[in-house]
């Protein structure tokens, strides 16, 4: 009997190891590389668009989203491009037919990164799902010496930014540091404000994209 068990936990090993092309997502509704709207009405001028599907990062994407933001570097410094996308669905996207549920349930902004050795990393809940213009509202990628910087910045003469800097480790993203910037108003004076959480082991799986108000408030910003 010891020996059977012996064996099927051998087998499950030698099997999990020959998976190279590891998913790690905080969808915990999605349980393949499918990537396709959860509360889009049937009725929608964008059904049909949905039922269509394209491979891109090694996964299987519907048309329903849109790329708004996409960077290459070597994350991992393993002398090869490791991609980092931002899809936005077209209930989000500026100059699409595309309507607003009218119960206000709207599919996420979603955060993709795929690395070069196969691995391959879903945030759904760190993306802004605020509607705009500039990078079709959601945060720009820029790249950091450890891994990437999620940038936004909204106004103009009157402004506010925020910078959350992530770094690659141990097959893990985590937030080393959020920047909030303000200036222009009331008084033209400038305030920057840093967040250091580079000895708390700060998951980017666990930021959600409520963060940014929440340190507002607190900050009084």
């Amino acid at each position: 009997m010891i020996k059977k068990i012996i064996i099927t936990v051998l087998f499950i090993f030698i099997i999990s190891c020959k998976n190279n092309n590891l998913i790690f997502v905080q969808n915990k509704e999605m349980v393949n590389d499918t990537i396709k709207p959860k509360f889009l009405n049937k009725n929608s001028s964008c059904y049909s668009k949905s039922l269509k599907f394209s491979k891109k990062y090694g996964f299987v994407i519907s048309d329903f989203y849109d790329v708004s933001e996409e960077q290459t570097y070597d994350i991992d410094r393993d002398l090869k491009k490791d991609t980092i996308a931002i899809l936005s669905p077209l209930t989000l996207t500026p100059a699409t037919d595309c309507e607003l549920n009218n119960d206000q349930l709207i599919d996420n902004r979603i955060l993709i990164i795929s690395m070069s050795n196969g691995k391959k990393f879903l945030f759904d809940n760190v993306i802004t799902n605020e509607l705009g213009i500039g990078a079709l509202g959601a945060e720009f990628i820029k790249k950091s010496k450890n891994g990437f910087i999620l940038e936004k910045e909204i106004g103009q003469s009157c402004f506010f930014r925020y910078e959350i800097q992530i770094k690659y480790s141990d097959n893990k993203f985590i937030i080393q540091n959020i920047f909030l910037h303000t200036g222009g108003c009331p008084d033209s004076k400038t305030n920057n404000i840093k967040f250091d959480f580079s000895n708390k082991r700060y998951l980017l799986e666990k930021y959600n994209r409520q963060t940014i108000d929440s340190l507002k408030n607190n900050e009084k910003i």
